[in-house]
């Protein structure tokens, strides 16, 4: 815990207060805000430092740009993120990006899962990453892309995830 530091976007009260209380005497910044404002605030570590930035939307949709601050992942959120990491220039080689999406349902009319891998493949390709996929489905498919300029860093992603997931 005494080397995190950072920001943790929440916008229920309930949970800002428990995270408050839990990181309080640490370097961890609990922000009452909706990312999608609070994302010109955060301030990346030096290219030369780990860095951690990590998501977990409710689910991927495709409808309602102007939805507001819902929990949910859209591809204008995708665009936000794109700017976002744009702004910083390189990448630093040992920053990591993972985007953990719920609840991806596939059907014949709307499948949320090839949306959500075809605009994380965006995601790679604008900003000139590799990217490493890992699914745990219960029911509906629960799906991390994990982005580095570092693919040993991915590979070493990948080796941790294949024992937690063999367990």
């Amino acid at each position: 815990d005494a080397n995190l530091r950072g920001d943790l976007f929440q916008v229920c009260d309930d949970k800002i207060r428990d995270l408050r209380v839990r990181w309080n005497a640490h370097s961890v910044h609990v922000r009452g805000q909706s990312w999608r404002t609070g994302l010109a605030e955060i301030a990346a570590p030096s290219t030369d430092e780990g860095w951690l930035f990590t998501m977990d939307p409710m689910t991927f949709v495709s409808d309602n740009p102007n939805a507001g601050h819902d929990n949910n992942l859209r591809p204008n959120d995708v665009d936000l993120l794109i700017q976002f990491f744009r702004r910083f220039g390189n990448f630093g080689k040992r920053w990591v990006i993972s985007i953990f999406c719920f609840e991806l349902r596939r059907g014949p009319r709307l499948n949320r899962y090839q949306l959500f891998l075809d605009e994380m493949e965006r995601f790679r390709l604008a900003l000139g990453l590799h990217k490493e996929t890992h699914e745990v489905s219960y029911g509906n498919p629960h799906v991390a892309s994990v982005f580095s300029s570092s693919t040993e860093l991915l590979d070493r992603i990948r080796e941790e995830w294949q024992t937690l997931h063999n367990v």
